[in-house]
């Protein structure tokens, strides 16, 4: 019996070439953005700055953190403003919120001992985690996820928000010297990384949410390429009161 057209198509080598060919210049495409390029450079500067002054010393630490508090109050408070209804409600989500996360994160870094090494690992995931999310989702694409909140967010990013920072994680403690000495650790740190990713991803909605009341695409314009504060550490709030829970008082 002769088989389709259609179905001797969709099992031809050929098809997976041409969807190659398309997947690479789609992501080329991508690279070379406007947009991109604005988020690429913000994040080789600014990001290694803050990431050295938050693990060298607690000074230095507070010295990136009490102006960012400051900043995200402050564009809480636009959503405050923005939002037509519901106003006190969203003024009391801020007032607990942002308080309780920037506490965690400065719980962790105050801890005694490994402060520096758990944000380190931190930092570093919630990064990956949104970088896996922004690329998969960009140059993949695919069925959404969340529309009614986030209309860009899509299954294949989801996926590399969660195991990009698995792929992290292992060279960066190759090179640091802080080996696990069993596979119970090993596998206990990649699901850990991969809720985190999760997490990270809860964080951004929750954000996102009050944008969408709000009628915003960001909550400021401070960051080239990210938006405000808020944009940039949406992940990194609901991350750091994740971790504060799952580490011992």
């Amino acid at each position: 019996m002769r088989r389709p057209m259609g179905s001797a198509w969709s099992t031809s080598p050929l098809k997976g070439e041409v969807l190659s060919v398309k997947m690479v210049f789609k992501v080329s495409q991508y690279m070379i953005s406007p947009r991109f390029l604005k988020r690429l450079i913000s994040a080789l500067t600014l990001g290694p700055i803050a990431l050295v002054m938050m693990v060298a010393h607690p000074i230095t630490f507070l010295m990136v953190v009490v102006p960012a508090f400051v900043i995200s109050v402050y564009e809480w408070i636009g959503f405050v403003r923005a939002v037509p209804r519901h106003k006190v409600l969203t003024a009391v989500a801020g007032m607990i919120y942002i308080p309780a996360c920037f506490w965690a994160f400065g719980a962790l870094r105050f801890m005694d001992g490994d402060g520096w090494f758990v944000i380190l690992i931190l930092l570093l995931g919630v990064w990956a985690s949104d970088t896996g999310g922004y690329v998969l989702g960009k140059t993949i694409g695919g069925p959404k996820w969340v529309p009614s909140i986030s209309p860009n967010k899509t299954w294949a990013g989801l996926v590399g928000v969660m195991i990009f920072p698995v792929i992290v994680l292992f060279p960066v403690m190759y090179l640091i010297g802080a080996g696990m000495r069993s596979y119970e650790a090993v596998y206990m740190m990649v699901v850990f990384m991969m809720i985190l990713g999760l997490v990270c991803q809860i964080g951004d909605l929750f954000i996102s949410v009050f944008k969408r009341r709000a009628g915003l695409k960001d909550t400021g314009n401070i960051i080239p390429g990210h938006g405000g504060i808020l944009d940039r550490i949406d992940s990194l709030m609901m991350a750091a009161l994740f971790t504060r829970k799952s580490r011992p008082p």
